[in-house]
């Protein structure tokens, strides 16, 4: 029997972090992300550091987005789209996320939505 999906369905289906809890070690490691989350809050009311990971993706979904979608993690908005939809992979508070949707951001004093 064979099974074909889109890699991006592939790649959504296993993406589901309450299953990948579950197994032994993978707990610790979203509550691990959680508190790196905490600690780059608190770091913005200061000096940002000049490195920060945009993500942490568990070995195993790694291992099958890269087989499934070679070129998904050097696609920025696929990811970023995709980091959106699963904030529990994200080290750090999107400014999107916290945004209110009627709220302007703006660059260099044009309003960007």
């Amino acid at each position: 029997m064979s099974l074909f999906v889109s890699p991006g369905e592939a790649i959504n289906t296993l993406s589901d972090a309450d299953s990948w809890a579950k197994r032994p070690g993978y707990a610790d490691r979203f509550n691990a992300i959680k508190d790196l989350r905490t600690v780059y809050r608190e770091l913005e009311n200061g000096k940002m550091p000049g490195f920060k990971s945009v993500a942490s993706i568990i070995g195993p979904l790694e291992a099958i987005i890269r087989l499934t979608d070679p070129g998904f993690l050097k696609d920025k908005r696929r990811f970023y789209s995709w980091l959106d939809a699963n904030q529990q992979y994200c080290t750090y508070d999107r400014r999107k996320q916290s945004l209110n949707n009627n709220q302007l951001t703006f660059r260099d004093g044009i309003p960007i939505t």
